[in-house]
């Protein structure tokens, strides 16, 4: 009973552990979907795919919550996990229309200047350079005490050949 990497319990990776977790959280999900304790294991399994590599499976989860509770908070964070899982997947022209969806959405809980954040990201990665451009300097324009003003900075730089 020294040896605590054979003891019960113990797991040889984290991926086994998040493995583990699958299965607890798809029943919680599946037990209740609908109620806030379903709609949260919903989205923390779609979370663990993204981690695990699995993309396609997290996006159908992703997409679940975000039908169950549209516009609530999980809702919104898993249009958000969504596009991360695209970006995650390389399929960025998809990522970038979620990503636009989301800059124009009315929701109190979206922070905008994130998503602009990232829709640049996903512009530059798309090949996309004006469109990047034109994304981090509305992000400076409209939030200009953002957190991510520097990042917005920078990424323009490079851009524009200054780095």
């Amino acid at each position: 009973s020294e040896d605590q990497s054979n003891s019960a319990g113990a797991y040889s990776s984290i991926d086994n552990k998040l493995e583990a977790a699958l299965p607890l959280l798809r029943a919680a999900a599946d037990g209740y979907p609908s109620l806030p304790a379903g709609v949260v294991a919903r989205y923390q399994s779609a979370a663990l795919l993204v981690t695990l590599g699995r993309v396609e499976e997290a996006l159908r989860d992703f997409e679940a919550v975000a039908e169950i509770d549209p516009d609530g908070v999980y809702g919104n964070m898993a249009r958000l996990g969504r596009a991360e899982a695209l970006l995650s997947n390389g399929d960025y022209e998809q990522a970038i229309v979620v990503l636009e969806a989301e800059t124009a959405s009315s929701a109190v809980d979206i922070p905008v200047d994130a998503v602009l954040m990232r829709l640049g990201v996903a512009y530059r990665l798309a090949d996309q350079k004006e469109e990047a451009i034109a994304t981090y300097t509305r992000l400076l324009n409209e939030f200009p005490a953002s957190q991510y003003r520097f990042d917005a900075e920078n990424e323009l730089d490079v851009l524009s050949g200054g780095g």
